[in-house]
């Protein structure tokens, strides 16, 4: 129960991260990360419920996705915010000048 809690969390707490960069349309950049954890997780889950049991499949996503998927996106998305704010900080100075 509690990688399931674990898991809903990690996916709660980077869904917004996720919307910035939507609203950004940087969706093509997204796939690429989602391969590369598809690649990692599969492997490991069918992996994790050979050897040790099902309990740890859920476990085989949450590590992977952690790893791969949440600094992608707190990175990008902090990119395209710093971004946003330069260009909106400018704008004011320009129209204030």
């Amino acid at each position: 129960m509690t990688r399931m809690a674990v898991w809903t969390t990690l996916l709660c707490f980077i869904g917004p991260y996720f919307m910035v960069l939507n609203g950004a349309n940087v969706v093509r950049s997204q796939v690429y990360p989602f391969c590369a954890f598809a690649a990692v997780s599969i492997p490991l889950k069918y992996a994790a419920a050979s050897y040790i049991g099902a309990w740890a499949v859920p476990w085989a996503a949450v590590i992977p996705y952690a790893a791969i998927i949440v600094p992608f996106a707190l990175r990008q998305s902090r990119k395209i915010l710093s971004d946003e704010w330069r260009g909106s900080a400018q704008a004011q100075a320009a129209r204030h000048v």
